[in-house]
């Protein structure tokens, strides 16, 4: 799982993330294996994943030229697609299309809402040990004052 968190966090989209954060979004998110030549999201299609890519290289793919998408990047390991949909929930904007057998990470909509509310529970406890004891700090010092 560490090495999985720090994987995470060499990706600039998580690199604010401690390495316990990273640790628990990794227990999130699901390992995807793909051919070469297999599309991962389709323009037009609504979407709510966020992939993340461990290896193998993706076409980004927009629009028709010609009744041909036109490739527009090339992503590749350490690289990331999909954060918008996942926001949003709106239509994929693009075209990706593994251009070699892949490895992605794949962060569900539903999954990354599990996330936030389990950090957001972590923060509330961290909060209430941290009044505990200064209050108790506080009590002590105060009690040695008298």
């Amino acid at each position: 799982l560490l090495d999985a968190a720090d994987r995470l966090r060499t990706i600039n989209l998580f690199e604010g993330l401690s390495i316990a954060e990273a640790t628990v979004l990794g227990t999130f998110m699901e390992r995807v294996e793909l051919a070469g030549g297999e599309t991962v999201i389709r323009q037009g299609e609504t979407g709510e994943d966020l992939y993340l890519i461990e290896s193998g290289e993706a076409h980004v793919q927009i629009g028709r030229v010609a009744g041909r998408l036109q490739t527009v990047a090339t992503l590749g390991a350490g690289d990331y697609f999909g954060e918008i949909a996942l926001l949003t929930g709106e239509e994929r904007i693009a075209d990706v299309v593994a251009a070699t057998p892949m490895t992605l990470l794949r962060l569900t909509k539903d999954a990354y809402t599990r996330y936030l509310g389990h950090a957001a529970e972590v923060e509330q406890q961290i909060t209430r040990t941290a009044m505990t004891r200064t209050r108790d700090t506080t009590r002590k010092m105060r009690a040695g004052e008298g």
